[in-house]
Formats: structure tokens, sequence, C-alpha cells
């Protein structure tokens, strides 16, 4: 668990590892809860929340940095069209990954289901999550068609208002095997923080 704070803006996030529910002990995957408050008087706006990771699964074996990345599933936002939508068809789901290049069983995924959510690759030092929200390079690529590159994969929360005194909560999963990927957006409601 662990708690800081930017100006008025307050965010608790808390790891899950250990299981429960209905996980197995053998899944590959981590979940993280993120709860964002507004400890000021004014409405915030345009607030942007984002995880970042460069994979390099395959870097210790071979010395090769480059991964295989794909947008696995994207929301819509406006003006998008169904041809701008990655493989998903479940809504709000977003889900980006990265395997080796020569051992696609090295895999790390990122991912959860948010209407306030989207992912993205690109980039290895990626500080701003506005532009990565709006880069649409991930268009480029999907499961049949994976970008070959040293670059990281990324998560983005956008709300466009914090009210004061008010709370939003967000759950995401780290996935480190293609076939937990199902389970991990199944079990993202297992991990809560009671209190910001």
């Amino acid at each position: 668990f662990s708690v800081f704070k930017q100006g008025n803006l307050q965010i608790s996030k808390v790891t899950q590892f250990s299981d429960t529910g209905n996980r197995a002990t053998d899944d590959l995957f981590f979940t993280t809860s993120v709860t964002m408050k507004n400890t000021g008087t004014n409405t915030m706006t345009n607030i942007y929340y984002m995880r970042t990771v460069d994979p390099d699964q395959e870097q210790p074996w071979t010395n090769n940095y480059n991964t295989r990345n794909w947008v696995d599933s994207q929301r819509f936002v406006d003006g998008e069209t169904p041809a701008d939508r990655a493989d998903d068809t479940t809504a709000n789901k977003c889900f980006v990954a990265a395997h080796g290049v020569t051992n696609a069983e090295l895999y790390c995924g990122l991912g959860t289901i948010n209407s306030h959510c989207r992912v993205n690759h690109w980039g290895f030092n990626n500080n701003d999550a506005s532009v990565s929200w709006s880069n649409t390079a991930w268009q480029t690529y999907n499961s049949g068609n994976k970008r070959n590159a040293d670059e990281a994969i990324q998560l983005m929360y956008k709300y466009d208002t914090i009210e004061p005194g008010a709370t939003v909560q967000f759950n995401y999963a780290y996935v480190l095997d293609a076939a937990d990927l199902d389970n991990a957006m199944a079990n993202l409601e297992y991990v809560t923080i009671l209190s910001p």
C-alpha cells in the first residue's frame, strides 16, 4: 500500500500478489487498485494517470531489447470508427501486450476494463500521459501484425473532472502469461482500497 500527494490530488495504490477469490496458485498476473481523491476546494480538470513499462523480456538471454508489441483491445473514444478499434469484443476492455522477438512465451501485458482507459505502445521514456492518450501509432499494429521495437507499453486513465472531496477508483492487471488474460480481467474487482 502506498500513498502520495501532488498538490490537492492524493493517490493511494495497493497491489495484490496473493491468491484471492477464484484465482489458481499458478496464475501469472497481479492486480493493482488506485484511488485518486481531490482534497482541495476546487474541481480538478483533465486528470491523467499512467502506468508504463519497457518489458525487455529477452534481453538477459539474447542481448536484444526489442519486443513484439500490439494493442489487443482498445475502447472507443469520440470520433473513432470500428476500423480504429483493436480485436476486442468486451466493452471498455483495454489491453496492450509485448512478448519476446525470439521467445513468444516471454510475455507481458497491461490491461483493464474501464470506461476511462486507453492503452498504447511507443517509445520508452514516456512521462506525459496526455501524449500517450492521444497517440494513434498503435492503430497500425494488431495481434497479426505486431510491432518489433524497443518500446514501452502504456495504460492511461483520464478523468475530465474530480469534484472537491470526491474520489475515483480503478483497477488494472499486469499479465505475465497470455493464457491468464481472461482470468486477470475477470479478477480485477478483488482488490479494493477501502479509504484513500
